[in-house]
């Protein structure tokens, strides 16, 4: 009865930790998103339009994300965040380079 018992709880801490890292990976494949969205807007319609597109399909995809689920996802509002602060400078200095550190400030975070 006691292995039995042991394996159980073992058995839920394994898929409590899949569960986590399904998280992190939805999170994380989430966030590359508007990122992807940035590479081909600045290809059509230039860096500056590309990062306010960027920026915008961020903030509609947190929005979706909260309607849908009726939460906010703390992962998804940071990333959001980091979309338009990076967004932000990147516009202001005119330089799409901080937009694309990113994706590296997130994985380095995780």
């Amino acid at each position: 009865m006691k292995g039995t018992l042991f394996t159980s709880q073992l058995l839920t801490q394994n898929i409590l930790i899949i569960m986590n890292k399904y998280e992190i990976i939805k999170n994380f494949a989430l966030g590359f998103i508007p990122l992807f969205i940035f590479i081909i807007a600045d290809e059509i319609w230039g860096t500056k339009t590309g990062l306010i597109i960027a920026i915008v399909s961020g903030i509609l995809q947190m929005l979706i994300i909260y309607y849908i689920q009726r939460r906010f996802d703390k992962m998804l509002a940071f990333d959001t965040a980091l979309i338009v602060l990076l967004g932000g400078i990147s516009i202001g200095f005119q330089n799409d380079l901080f937009f694309k550190l990113k994706p590296a400030l997130i994985e380095s975070i995780m």
